[in-house]
């Protein structure tokens, strides 16, 4: 059985994810591409930020 790494918490106003898995490897990925992955709660609007700025790097 696969562990989810996230899930979707639903509020009336915004789309939250919770992140329930955090290790040394997301550490490492982290670091390199300056990205928190310790946060445990982010909103969607803010997940499409860090991507939009991953691709442009």
């Amino acid at each position: 059985m696969k562990k989810k790494i996230c899930q979707q918490l639903l509020d009336t106003n915004e789309n939250y994810y919770l992140f329930d898995f955090y290790n040394d490897i997301l550490e490492d990925i982290g670091k390199e591409l300056n990205i928190d992955f310790s946060k445990k709660i982010m909103k969607l609007g803010e997940i499409k930020k860090i991507l939009g700025e991953t691709k442009k790097s």
